[in-house]
């Protein structure tokens, strides 16, 4: 049997390195809460998207890949999934109208609307590219040219022509009117995968690929203007309304360009997933990312920090905000819709709002009584004596004490704090420890070079906590981690041995378990479709 030193991993280079994070010497562990996930806190930014209440949800059987508004009032919106693509009301949340004349050509992809609302188009996974009249749900167009998926449909800002992208690497520009092709451009390596218009011109398009590079077009010489290095397979496009700014999202960042210079601005990288999805507000003021983190993170337009981030249940392919800011839609990989709404206040609402804020003054100016606040007052300073009958109020905020485990993590011992978390047999504060070191990229640190009788506490953990449902997303890449840090030196030690192959077990039968469950629930929904 081996001693116990002799299982120790040496640290690497990098998990020795500072997290490079900071922490307030008063600021405890966010801890996880069950069933739902840390508040966000009370700030204005934070209220403002909370106002959107009342969330649906609904399931598809396809992942959702692409939302889209119509830029007319009451702003329906279209959701491509599978095979069709369904117009929902914002006002009642239900589907308006269904258009399935796609079959012939497989999986449907970005359905969006002509700047008027009155028609639609979409690509198909044959190559076709069809355009609908969404009243009568007729085809009035069908465009064939690609050789494979047209995962790009836009219309043209001037309304009479259209641009499609696909896997077949090319983008093609198509006359409404006449149905004819008018050029076709060639220029990226791999699949077209996302693409927009430069706002305010008809002639300026914007088309991202896995070819790790985003192109800038002008169609009038079918040339490409400029050419962005993304250095990771580009999932969507966006320029801002302003047609200056472009942002590009791939991997897990996203990167600001200015179109001008053509250089780069900023690298946002907040997400632990490929990000597949941007958005933004109406008022120009909000920039949106949806990622398979379960994410959508909101950053200032100004700054580019982040304000603001929304927990989904699944791995979210699409989002989009109405043109009005009332209604966040999100689809997701499992097929499932979320739609929240921020219903706007109506005239009653507004006078009693003010009525209550009035009232709330005149209070608060009767208990002043008469005292006037002048600048004398105001610049007294600390060694002016207390006037006959004023009211001394004195802090009554007492530093939060810390726990041991928050202790240590302040002092950037992490090692040593994950073993105390373990030992207070708190199961919420260690997964809170672990989605700390992830956020921190400081995972290896506290698992790296530990013995044997200091890694068991950690695989039993593991072992009692990684199939719940509420610890399994963390807990797998901890897992994970642990596999690859210890994986040379696993024959030393029977005990971790036998323990890792019960979590390997546990885990297998887990998915055995979900599969049979998948299984029953296609027999009922197969039964309840009969």
């Amino acid at each position: 049997m081996p001693t116990e030193h002799s299982f120790s991993v040496k640290k690497s280079s990098r998990a020795r390195e500072h997290a490079g994070f900071d922490m307030d010497t008063g600021l405890k562990l966010p801890r996880k809460t069950i069933p739902s996930f840390a508040a966000q806190g009370t700030s204005p930014e934070a209220g403002y998207w909370k106002s959107f209440k009342f969330p649906v949800v609904l399931e598809h059987y396809a992942p959702i890949t692409h939302i889209d508004f119509s830029p007319v009032a009451p702003h329906e919106f279209a959701v491509t999934s599978s095979s069709k693509v369904q117009i929902y009301d914002p006002n009642t949340n239900t589907v308006k109208r269904q258009l399935a004349r796609f079959n012939n050509d497989g999986e449907v992809f970005g359905g969006s609307f002509r700047q008027d609302g009155r028609l639609l188009v979409a690509g198909g996974e044959s190559g076709n590219v069809r355009v609908c009249d969404i009243s009568s749900r007729t085809v009035l167009r069908t465009f064939s040219g690609h050789t494979q998926a047209a995962r790009v449909t836009r219309f043209t800002p001037d309304n009479v022509h259209i641009m499609s992208g696909s896997d077949d690497k090319t983008l093609r520009c198509w006359d409404l009117a006449s149905g004819e092709q008018l050029g076709v451009m060639t220029g990226h390596t791999d699949h077209i995968r996302c693409g927009c218009f430069v706002p305010g011109s008809s002639s300026t398009w914007v088309t991202g690929s896995y070819d790790h590079t985003v192109r800038l077009w002008d169609t009038k010489t079918q040339e490409t203007i400029a050419v962005f290095d993304h250095e990771h397979p580009v999932e969507d496009v966006l320029v801002f309304p302003g047609g200056t700014i472009l942002a590009s999202a791939g991997s897990n960042e996203v990167k600001i360009w200015d179109l001008l210079t053509g250089k780069l601005v900023t690298t946002l990288n907040q997400h632990q997933k490929t990000v597949t999805s941007l958005g933004i507000d109406h008022q120009r003021s909000r920039l949106f990312s949806g990622s398979l983190d379960q994410q959508i993170k909101i950053y200032s337009t100004e700054t580019y920090n982040l304000v603001h981030g929304i927990k989904y249940p699944g791995p979210i392919m699409s989002l989009a905000l109405s043109p009005a800011n009332t209604h966040l839609v999100v689809g997701m990989s499992d097929g499932i819709l979320s739609i929240r709404h921020r219903p706007k206040e109506d005239s009653n609402t507004v006078v009693a709002n003010n009525y209550y804020k009035q009232a709330r003054e005149e209070r608060i100016h009767q208990a002043k009584g008469d005292q006037v606040f002048d600048r004398l007052f105001l610049e007294r300073g600390v060694n002016a004596k207390k006037p006959e009958g004023a009211v001394v109020v004195t802090s009554t905020h007492r530093k939060q004490k810390l726990k041991p485990y928050e202790e240590l993590l302040k002092r950037f011992q992490y090692g040593l704090a994950l073993d105390a978390a373990i030992k207070s047999n708190d199961s919420i504060a260690v997964l809170s420890l672990f989605e700390e070191f992830i956020y921190r990229q400081a995972l290896d640190i506290p698992l790296s070079g530990r013995n044997e009788l200091e890694l068991l506490p950690v695989l039993n953990y593991l072992l009692s906590h990684i199939t719940k449902p509420f610890f399994a997303p963390t807990l797998l890449q901890v897992f994970d981690r642990i596999i690859d840090i210890y994986l040379s030196v696993l024959n030393q030690s029977m005990k971790v041995r036998r323990i890792l192959q019960k979590i390997n077990d546990l885990l297998h039968r887990e998915i055995e378990l979900q599969e049979d469950l998948h299984s029953i629930v296609g027999l009922l929904e197969l039964l309840g479709s009969k």
